[in-house]
């Protein structure tokens, strides 16, 4: 064959491969996949986008919200407790003063009128009550010391008399006499009992 029937041949069948209609649909197909799959991770992509910012705005918004319900919860709580704190503190105080407070005697004068003793944080108290309510309040503490004084000053001259009492009983029985007290005479009259001053000693033979 010459040359020019063998190029003619091959141009053709060169066209006709370029131009086969299951190749270019083939072609055709194939771009239309790529296509569709590239729109379609566009699409997801583009929703995750979207759901991403949704969920972060929901979050904070919660977040945000929890805070400040964490927050006046815990401004509640520490108020309560304060609260109950003080008043606990406070009944306990009354209650401390209340046993503290002791009356320990009481002498009625007349109709609504009294004096009592009465005893608070171990310190003693007269005081007077009438019609009127509370008139005086006397410590008793001075009078609690002056008989402490007296009861020491007792105690102090009650051994050099009962010697001095010896010394003259002694001396009376080497005379051959007894030294005794006179005792209490006591008289009664038609106005009640009256007694007669002590007498002294007296020497009996």
């Amino acid at each position: 064959m010459p040359f020019t029937v063998r190029a003619a041949i091959t141009a053709l069948f060169v066209v006709a491969l370029t131009h086969n209609p299951v190749h270019a649909q083939v072609n055709d197909d194939s771009s239309a996949v790529e296509r569709g799959e590239v729109s379609l991770a566009d699409d997801e992509i583009g929703e995750v986008s979207h759901y991403q910012s949704d969920w972060q705005e929901f979050s904070t918004e919660r977040l945000v919200g929890r805070s400040l319900l964490a927050t006046c919860g815990l401004a509640t709580a520490c108020l309560l407790a304060l609260w109950s704190s003080r008043r606990v503190r406070a009944q306990r105080g009354s209650a401390a003063n209340m046993a503290s407070m002791a009356v320990l005697e009481t002498l009625n004068l007349a109709p609504r009128c009294s004096l009592q003793l009465v005893r608070v944080d171990g310190q003693k108290f007269l005081v007077a009550r009438d019609t009127s309510g509370v008139r005086s309040i006397t410590p008793v503490s001075s009078f609690d010391d002056a008989m402490a004084e007296q009861s020491e000053t007792f105690s102090e001259v009650f051994p050099a008399i009962e010697s001095n009492l010896h010394r003259g009983r002694d001396a009376c029985a080497d005379h051959g006499l007894s030294l005794e007290l006179a005792p209490q005479r006591v008289s009664a009259s038609e106005s009640g009992a009256r007694r007669d001053p002590w007498q002294g000693p007296s020497l009996i033979r």
